[in-house]
């Protein structure tokens, strides 16, 4: 699972009630850097920089994409897809 791109759940982060029934459930998209015990993983943000704590696997979801993206002015333009 190293390298693999993941969601982590807001309620763990004690974030959930920011902002009310609206907030999302999930937040980001992180790497997983290692796994540090049998569903227990360190976290870094996609530009490297390590988050403080491990994380249970039941906090954290598989993040997928569709393809190499860039943002526009108008919003998400899909390059390709990845089979």
């Amino acid at each position: 699972m190293a390298g693999d791109l993941v969601l982590r759940c807001m309620e763990a982060v004690a974030r959930a009630e920011e902002h009310g029934k609206l907030t999302a459930n999930w937040e980001s998209p992180y790497k997983v850097a290692a796994q540090v015990h049998p569903e227990i993983y360190c976290l870094k943000t996609v530009n490297g920089s390590f988050i403080p704590r491990a994380w249970h696997r039941s906090n954290l979801i598989k993040y997928y994409t569709l393809g190499h993206a860039f943002i526009t002015s108008i919003g998400y333009v899909v390059l390709d897809y990845k089979k």
